[in-house]
Protein backbone atom coordinates (compact mmCIF):
# COMPACT_ATOMS: atom_id res chain seq x y z
CA UNK A 1 0.00 0.00 0.00
CA UNK A 2 1.41 3.41 -0.98
CA UNK A 3 1.62 6.09 1.67
CA UNK A 4 1.84 9.83 1.23
CA UNK A 5 5.29 11.29 1.78
CA UNK A 6 5.43 13.37 4.95
CA UNK A 7 7.75 16.09 3.73
CA UNK A 8 8.07 17.73 7.13
CA UNK A 9 9.33 14.47 8.62
CA UNK A 10 11.67 14.02 5.65
CA UNK A 11 13.13 17.49 6.23
CA UNK A 12 13.47 16.75 9.96
CA UNK A 13 15.34 13.51 9.24
CA UNK A 14 17.73 15.39 6.96
CA UNK A 15 18.25 17.92 9.77
CA UNK A 16 18.98 15.21 12.35
CA UNK A 17 21.44 13.60 9.93
CA UNK A 18 23.15 16.94 9.40
CA UNK A 19 23.45 17.54 13.12
CA UNK A 20 24.84 14.06 13.75
CA UNK A 21 27.39 14.21 10.94
CA UNK A 22 28.25 17.80 11.79
CA UNK A 23 28.93 17.00 15.44
CA UNK A 24 31.07 14.02 14.43
CA UNK A 25 33.10 16.21 12.07
CA UNK A 26 33.51 18.88 14.73
CA UNK A 27 34.43 16.58 17.62
CA UNK A 28 36.36 13.83 15.82
CA UNK A 29 37.31 15.25 12.40
CA UNK A 30 39.93 12.61 11.63
CA UNK A 31 37.76 9.64 12.54
CA UNK A 32 34.64 11.07 10.88
CA UNK A 33 36.57 12.00 7.75
CA UNK A 34 38.53 8.78 7.29
CA UNK A 35 35.72 7.02 5.45
CA UNK A 36 35.59 9.53 2.63
CA UNK A 37 38.97 11.29 2.77
CA UNK A 38 41.16 8.32 3.55
CA UNK A 39 44.62 8.58 5.07
CA UNK A 40 44.79 12.37 4.60
CA UNK A 41 41.93 12.83 7.10
CA UNK A 42 44.44 13.40 9.90
CA UNK A 43 46.24 16.31 8.23
CA UNK A 44 45.76 19.58 10.12
CA UNK A 45 44.22 21.44 7.17
CA UNK A 46 41.80 18.59 6.46
CA UNK A 47 40.79 18.43 10.12
CA UNK A 48 40.14 22.18 10.05
CA UNK A 49 37.97 21.95 6.93
CA UNK A 50 36.06 19.01 8.42
CA UNK A 51 35.36 21.08 11.53
CA UNK A 52 34.21 24.03 9.39
CA UNK A 53 31.82 21.86 7.39
CA UNK A 54 30.68 20.19 10.59
CA UNK A 55 29.73 23.57 12.01
CA UNK A 56 27.87 24.42 8.81
CA UNK A 57 25.86 21.21 8.97
CA UNK A 58 25.01 21.61 12.65
CA UNK A 59 23.85 25.18 12.01
CA UNK A 60 21.74 24.16 9.01
CA UNK A 61 20.14 21.30 10.93
CA UNK A 62 19.37 23.37 14.02
CA UNK A 63 18.00 26.20 11.86
CA UNK A 64 15.65 23.83 10.07
CA UNK A 65 14.38 22.25 13.29
CA UNK A 66 13.94 25.65 14.95
CA UNK A 67 11.95 27.03 12.03
CA UNK A 68 9.28 24.29 11.84
CA UNK A 69 6.53 26.56 13.19
CA UNK A 70 7.15 29.33 10.64
CA UNK A 71 6.29 28.06 7.15
CA UNK A 72 8.33 30.69 5.29
CA UNK A 73 11.39 30.26 7.50
CA UNK A 74 11.05 26.48 7.23
CA UNK A 75 10.95 26.62 3.42
CA UNK A 76 13.99 28.88 3.41
CA UNK A 77 15.93 26.55 5.71
CA UNK A 78 15.05 23.52 3.57
CA UNK A 79 15.99 25.37 0.36
CA UNK A 80 19.34 26.56 1.72
CA UNK A 81 20.20 23.06 2.95
CA UNK A 82 19.26 21.51 -0.40
CA UNK A 83 21.35 24.13 -2.21
CA UNK A 84 24.36 23.36 0.00
CA UNK A 85 23.94 19.65 -0.71
CA UNK A 86 23.64 20.27 -4.45
CA UNK A 87 26.81 22.35 -4.38
CA UNK A 88 28.60 19.63 -2.39
CA UNK A 89 27.68 17.17 -5.16
CA UNK A 90 28.89 19.49 -7.93
CA UNK A 91 32.13 20.27 -6.10
CA UNK A 92 32.77 16.59 -5.45
CA UNK A 93 32.03 15.47 -9.01
CA UNK A 94 34.07 18.23 -10.64
CA UNK A 95 37.16 17.92 -8.45
CA UNK A 96 38.93 14.83 -9.67
CA UNK A 97 41.57 13.08 -7.58
CA UNK A 98 40.81 15.12 -4.44
CA UNK A 99 39.28 12.08 -2.74
CA UNK A 100 39.86 8.35 -3.00
CA UNK A 101 37.41 6.72 -5.46
CA UNK A 102 35.29 5.19 -2.72
CA UNK A 103 35.20 8.48 -0.83
CA UNK A 104 34.28 10.40 -3.96
CA UNK A 105 31.44 7.98 -4.72
CA UNK A 106 30.24 8.06 -1.11
CA UNK A 107 30.35 11.85 -0.88
CA UNK A 108 28.71 12.42 -4.26
CA UNK A 109 25.89 9.94 -3.69
CA UNK A 110 25.21 11.27 -0.19
CA UNK A 111 25.16 14.87 -1.44
CA UNK A 112 22.94 14.07 -4.43
CA UNK A 113 20.60 12.03 -2.25
CA UNK A 114 20.34 14.79 0.35
CA UNK A 115 19.78 17.43 -2.35
CA UNK A 116 16.99 15.36 -3.93
CA UNK A 117 15.41 14.65 -0.54
CA UNK A 118 15.63 18.35 0.29
CA UNK A 119 13.98 19.24 -3.02
CA UNK A 120 11.16 16.79 -2.28
CA UNK A 121 10.75 18.24 1.20
CA UNK A 122 10.75 21.75 -0.23
CA UNK A 123 8.13 20.80 -2.79
CA UNK A 124 5.89 19.50 -0.04
CA UNK A 125 6.57 22.49 2.20
CA UNK A 126 5.54 24.81 -0.62
CA UNK A 127 2.12 23.22 -1.11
Amino acid sequence: MATELDTTKLAEQIAYGRIGLGLALMVAPTLAGKGYIGRRAGEPTVRLVNRLFGGRDVALGVWLLASRRDKDAFRTAVAVGAACDAWDAVATLTTKDALPKVGRFMTATTAVGAAVAGALALRGASS
